[in-house]
């Protein structure tokens, strides 16, 4: 019997439960020097997303593109 691929729907979350989805979804998360941002990359994407690290919410752009990565996993 084949297995269904679990898909995973990325909102209502703060960026601390995004990095740690990020992280198991195999994506690197790093600080941008000097800025207080936070840049999230994945080897599959060729887009990078920064996010502001001092705010406790994620933003949009930043669930989207998580959601993206879920779908084409």
């Amino acid at each position: 019997m084949p297995q269904s691929k679990r898909t995973l729907c990325v909102s209502g979350v703060n960026l601390v439960d995004c990095e740690r989805i990020a992280k198991q979804l195999g994506c690197d998360v790093e600080p941008v020097n000097g800025t207080g941002e936070i840049r999230f990359t994945h080897p599959n994407v060729e887009k990078s997303v920064r996010v502001n690290g001092r705010r406790k919410d994620a933003p949009r752009a930043l669930t989207t593109w998580l959601n993206h990565i879920c779908r084409n996993a």
